[in-house]
Protein backbone atom coordinates (compact mmCIF):
# COMPACT_ATOMS: atom_id res chain seq x y z
CA UNK A 1 0.00 0.00 0.00
CA UNK A 2 1.59 3.16 -0.70
CA UNK A 3 2.50 5.76 1.68
CA UNK A 4 -0.02 8.88 0.04
CA UNK A 5 -2.92 5.74 0.89
CA UNK A 6 -1.76 5.34 4.27
CA UNK A 7 -1.58 8.63 4.98
CA UNK A 8 -5.06 9.51 3.88
CA UNK A 9 -6.37 6.85 6.02
CA UNK A 10 -4.70 8.00 9.00
CA UNK A 11 -6.26 11.27 8.69
CA UNK A 12 -9.97 9.95 8.04
CA UNK A 13 -9.50 7.75 11.43
CA UNK A 14 -8.54 11.01 13.46
CA UNK A 15 -11.14 13.15 12.05
CA UNK A 16 -14.22 10.39 12.65
CA UNK A 17 -12.18 10.31 16.03
CA UNK A 18 -12.20 13.73 16.45
CA UNK A 19 -15.76 13.93 15.55
CA UNK A 20 -16.64 11.14 18.49
CA UNK A 21 -15.00 13.12 21.14
CA UNK A 22 -16.53 16.24 20.35
CA UNK A 23 -19.52 14.42 20.42
CA UNK A 24 -19.11 13.30 23.95
CA UNK A 25 -18.47 16.60 25.28
CA UNK A 26 -21.45 17.84 24.12
CA UNK A 27 -23.49 14.92 25.96
CA UNK A 28 -21.36 15.18 28.77
CA UNK A 29 -23.40 17.63 30.95
CA UNK A 30 -19.82 18.12 32.99
CA UNK A 31 -17.91 18.79 30.57
CA UNK A 32 -18.69 22.64 29.82
CA UNK A 33 -18.80 23.77 26.44
CA UNK A 34 -17.55 22.25 23.86
CA UNK A 35 -17.27 23.47 20.22
CA UNK A 36 -18.01 20.63 18.10
CA UNK A 37 -17.98 22.03 14.68
CA UNK A 38 -14.71 22.85 12.78
CA UNK A 39 -15.70 26.50 12.13
CA UNK A 40 -13.51 28.58 9.94
CA UNK A 41 -9.73 28.61 10.27
CA UNK A 42 -9.62 24.73 12.65
CA UNK A 43 -10.72 23.12 9.31
CA UNK A 44 -7.02 22.75 9.05
CA UNK A 45 -6.44 21.48 12.84
CA UNK A 46 -5.56 18.53 14.16
CA UNK A 47 -8.49 16.48 15.32
CA UNK A 48 -6.71 16.34 18.95
CA UNK A 49 -7.18 20.26 18.90
CA UNK A 50 -3.98 22.48 19.43
CA UNK A 51 -1.78 21.45 22.18
CA UNK A 52 -3.54 23.26 25.45
CA UNK A 53 -6.58 24.24 23.47
CA UNK A 54 -9.07 24.94 26.52
CA UNK A 55 -11.84 25.55 24.16
CA UNK A 56 -11.88 21.83 22.65
CA UNK A 57 -12.97 22.41 19.83
CA UNK A 58 -11.44 19.58 17.25
CA UNK A 59 -10.03 20.18 14.03
CA UNK A 60 -10.56 19.01 10.65
CA UNK A 61 -7.67 17.27 10.10
CA UNK A 62 -7.88 19.06 6.67
CA UNK A 63 -11.16 17.22 5.43
CA UNK A 64 -13.97 19.33 4.06
CA UNK A 65 -16.70 17.04 3.88
CA UNK A 66 -18.17 17.66 0.88
CA UNK A 67 -18.81 14.07 -0.09
CA UNK A 68 -15.97 13.66 -3.24
CA UNK A 69 -13.50 11.93 -3.34
CA UNK A 70 -10.70 13.92 -2.05
CA UNK A 71 -12.28 13.53 1.39
CA UNK A 72 -13.00 10.04 0.58
CA UNK A 73 -17.01 10.68 0.19
CA UNK A 74 -17.05 12.06 3.96
CA UNK A 75 -20.01 14.24 4.41
CA UNK A 76 -21.18 16.75 7.14
CA UNK A 77 -23.08 13.94 8.64
CA UNK A 78 -20.00 12.68 10.08
CA UNK A 79 -20.37 14.97 12.92
CA UNK A 80 -23.69 16.82 12.84
CA UNK A 81 -26.31 14.34 13.82
CA UNK A 82 -29.74 15.40 12.90
CA UNK A 83 -32.48 13.70 14.91
CA UNK A 84 -35.97 11.91 13.23
CA UNK A 85 -38.01 15.03 14.08
CA UNK A 86 -35.67 17.65 12.56
CA UNK A 87 -33.81 15.61 9.47
CA UNK A 88 -34.48 16.28 5.84
CA UNK A 89 -36.19 19.73 5.73
CA UNK A 90 -33.36 21.51 4.32
CA UNK A 91 -32.17 21.83 1.25
CA UNK A 92 -29.03 23.34 -1.11
CA UNK A 93 -28.92 24.14 -4.60
CA UNK A 94 -25.69 25.78 -6.38
CA UNK A 95 -26.88 28.44 -8.97
CA UNK A 96 -24.33 29.59 -11.97
CA UNK A 97 -23.65 33.43 -13.07
CA UNK A 98 -23.55 32.89 -15.87
CA UNK A 99 -26.19 30.08 -16.28
CA UNK A 100 -24.63 26.73 -17.52
CA UNK A 101 -24.88 25.59 -20.64
CA UNK A 102 -27.22 22.92 -21.83
CA UNK A 103 -25.38 19.80 -23.62
CA UNK A 104 -27.92 17.07 -25.05
CA UNK A 105 -30.62 18.40 -22.00
CA UNK A 106 -27.65 18.32 -19.39
CA UNK A 107 -25.74 20.91 -17.27
CA UNK A 108 -22.70 21.89 -19.01
CA UNK A 109 -19.98 24.22 -17.92
CA UNK A 110 -17.97 26.26 -20.65
CA UNK A 111 -14.06 25.72 -20.73
CA UNK A 112 -12.46 28.86 -18.89
CA UNK A 113 -15.61 30.40 -18.01
CA UNK A 114 -15.49 32.46 -14.73
CA UNK A 115 -18.67 31.52 -13.09
CA UNK A 116 -20.28 33.96 -10.08
CA UNK A 117 -21.46 30.51 -8.19
CA UNK A 118 -24.16 31.18 -5.54
CA UNK A 119 -24.76 28.60 -2.90
CA UNK A 120 -28.17 28.98 -0.69
CA UNK A 121 -29.61 26.38 2.00
CA UNK A 122 -33.57 26.29 1.86
CA UNK A 123 -35.79 26.00 4.66
CA UNK A 124 -33.62 26.83 7.59
CA UNK A 125 -35.46 25.77 10.50
CA UNK A 126 -33.19 25.56 13.07
CA UNK A 127 -31.88 27.86 15.85
CA UNK A 128 -33.00 31.82 16.73
CA UNK A 129 -30.96 34.22 14.28
CA UNK A 130 -27.94 33.98 16.38
CA UNK A 131 -27.10 30.29 15.43
CA UNK A 132 -24.20 29.35 12.51
CA UNK A 133 -25.03 27.96 9.77
CA UNK A 134 -22.17 26.05 6.94
CA UNK A 135 -21.56 25.39 3.92
CA UNK A 136 -19.02 23.37 2.20
CA UNK A 137 -18.48 22.91 -1.63
CA UNK A 138 -15.84 21.24 -4.05
CA UNK A 139 -15.71 20.36 -7.76
CA UNK A 140 -13.61 17.26 -9.06
CA UNK A 141 -13.00 15.50 -12.74
CA UNK A 142 -13.46 11.98 -13.10
CA UNK A 143 -9.97 11.28 -11.37
CA UNK A 144 -11.46 12.93 -7.60
CA UNK A 145 -9.15 15.59 -8.55
CA UNK A 146 -10.11 19.39 -7.96
CA UNK A 147 -11.05 21.25 -11.51
CA UNK A 148 -10.90 24.54 -12.02
CA UNK A 149 -10.04 27.67 -9.74
CA UNK A 150 -11.75 28.79 -6.47
CA UNK A 151 -11.39 32.69 -5.80
CA UNK A 152 -14.13 33.12 -2.38
CA UNK A 153 -15.14 36.49 -1.41
CA UNK A 154 -12.83 36.80 1.32
CA UNK A 155 -10.00 36.83 -1.32
CA UNK A 156 -7.44 34.33 -2.29
CA UNK A 157 -7.26 32.10 -5.08
CA UNK A 158 -6.56 28.27 -5.27
CA UNK A 159 -4.10 28.18 -7.94
CA UNK A 160 -1.71 30.31 -5.76
CA UNK A 161 1.57 29.00 -4.61
CA UNK A 162 0.58 28.51 -0.78
CA UNK A 163 -2.34 26.47 -1.89
CA UNK A 164 -0.42 24.17 -4.18
CA UNK A 165 1.89 23.86 -1.09
CA UNK A 166 -1.03 22.87 1.18
CA UNK A 167 -0.45 25.56 3.69
CA UNK A 168 -2.71 28.41 3.00
CA UNK A 169 -3.95 30.06 5.66
CA UNK A 170 -6.89 32.04 5.58
CA UNK A 171 -6.89 35.39 4.53
CA UNK A 172 -9.20 37.46 7.17
CA UNK A 173 -7.62 38.83 10.43
CA UNK A 174 -10.16 39.74 12.00
CA UNK A 175 -13.99 39.61 12.18
CA UNK A 176 -15.56 39.38 8.37
CA UNK A 177 -17.50 42.03 6.81
CA UNK A 178 -21.13 41.22 6.06
CA UNK A 179 -20.52 40.39 2.09
CA UNK A 180 -17.40 37.93 3.09
CA UNK A 181 -19.05 34.80 3.41
CA UNK A 182 -16.72 32.53 2.09
CA UNK A 183 -12.65 31.30 2.65
CA UNK A 184 -10.01 28.67 1.59
CA UNK A 185 -7.33 27.18 3.52
CA UNK A 186 -4.93 24.50 3.66
CA UNK A 187 -4.67 22.89 0.03
CA UNK A 188 -8.33 25.04 -0.80
CA UNK A 189 -9.78 21.89 -2.43
CA UNK A 190 -12.96 22.98 -1.08
CA UNK A 191 -14.55 26.38 -0.49
CA UNK A 192 -15.80 26.73 3.11
CA UNK A 193 -17.95 28.90 4.68
CA UNK A 194 -17.12 31.75 7.07
CA UNK A 195 -18.14 32.17 10.59
CA UNK A 196 -19.79 35.40 11.06
CA UNK A 197 -19.61 36.30 14.87
CA UNK A 198 -20.61 40.15 14.39
CA UNK A 199 -22.28 40.04 11.14
CA UNK A 200 -25.28 38.34 10.31
CA UNK A 201 -25.70 34.84 11.58
CA UNK A 202 -28.30 32.43 10.31
CA UNK A 203 -26.69 33.26 6.96
CA UNK A 204 -28.32 31.38 4.39
CA UNK A 205 -26.39 32.07 1.07
CA UNK A 206 -22.90 32.16 0.21
CA UNK A 207 -20.90 33.47 -2.44
CA UNK A 208 -17.67 32.81 -4.83
CA UNK A 209 -16.47 32.41 -7.86
CA UNK A 210 -14.73 29.70 -10.03
CA UNK A 211 -13.29 29.45 -13.25
CA UNK A 212 -13.82 25.97 -15.26
CA UNK A 213 -10.61 24.10 -16.28
CA UNK A 214 -8.92 23.98 -19.93
CA UNK A 215 -10.97 22.06 -22.56
CA UNK A 216 -10.58 18.41 -22.66
CA UNK A 217 -10.99 17.77 -19.20
CA UNK A 218 -14.02 16.09 -19.42
CA UNK A 219 -17.12 15.72 -16.94
CA UNK A 220 -16.77 16.98 -14.29
CA UNK A 221 -19.06 16.93 -10.12
CA UNK A 222 -20.46 19.71 -8.00
CA UNK A 223 -19.83 18.37 -4.51
CA UNK A 224 -21.86 20.18 -2.03
CA UNK A 225 -22.69 20.37 1.89
CA UNK A 226 -24.81 22.68 4.03
CA UNK A 227 -25.57 22.75 7.55
CA UNK A 228 -28.51 24.29 9.51
CA UNK A 229 -27.31 24.98 12.73
CA UNK A 230 -29.23 25.06 16.28
CA UNK A 231 -26.65 26.45 18.15
CA UNK A 232 -23.78 28.82 17.50
CA UNK A 233 -21.02 26.64 17.40
CA UNK A 234 -21.37 24.62 20.88
CA UNK A 235 -22.87 21.45 19.67
CA UNK A 236 -23.31 19.27 16.20
CA UNK A 237 -26.18 17.84 18.04
CA UNK A 238 -29.80 18.54 16.56
CA UNK A 239 -28.38 19.66 12.95
CA UNK A 240 -30.25 19.21 10.43
CA UNK A 241 -27.95 18.33 6.97
CA UNK A 242 -28.64 18.47 2.56
CA UNK A 243 -26.02 17.42 0.71
CA UNK A 244 -25.92 17.37 -3.03
CA UNK A 245 -23.73 15.88 -6.19
CA UNK A 246 -23.97 17.99 -9.77
CA UNK A 247 -22.69 16.59 -12.60
CA UNK A 248 -21.23 18.96 -15.22
CA UNK A 249 -20.56 18.10 -18.75
CA UNK A 250 -17.96 19.91 -20.62
CA UNK A 251 -19.29 22.57 -22.58
CA UNK A 252 -18.14 24.71 -26.02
Amino acid sequence: MNQSLLLRRDRVRLARLACAASLALAISASAGVSYAFPAHKEWQVPGSGPSGWAGRRPGGEGIYYSGGAGDTGMKCTVCHVDNHQQQGKVSVTVSPSPAWQTVKSASAYQPGQTYTITVKLANEHLGDGTDNNGMTLTIEDAAGKVAGVFEPDVGGRSDSSACKAGIATDPLTGDPAASQTTTILGTCRAVLSVAHPNAGKARVSWNFKWTAPKTGTGALTVFVGAVDGDTSGTSSLNDDVAHAAVTLEEGA
